[in-house]
């Protein structure tokens, strides 16, 4: 059987559904929704410093690319 994705922004939505017709506390509101944020945040792995360092190369050869364009365009 095929476990259920997590969608943040579903369960958001039910849970501020159920605030708002008063079937939960304002603060047993709040304490859910930090659970369901901080899992998404878990969720979210940063960028690995191989793929910094790629995007910077990146960057430095496309500046430095449209350095010369500029230059030789402008008399060099």
């Amino acid at each position: 059987m095929m476990a259920k994705k997590f969608d943040p922004a579903a369960e958001l939505d039910a849970l501020e559904a159920q605030h708002e017709a008063g079937e939960i506390s304002t603060g047993t509101y709040e304490v859910r929704r930090r659970e369901i944020l901080a899992e998404v945040d878990a969720d979210m792995r940063p960028t690995s410093g191989l793929r910094r360092v790629a995007m910077v190369t990146v960057a430095l050869v496309i500046g430095w690319g449209l350095l010369l364009v500029v230059f030789k365009l402008a008399g060099g």
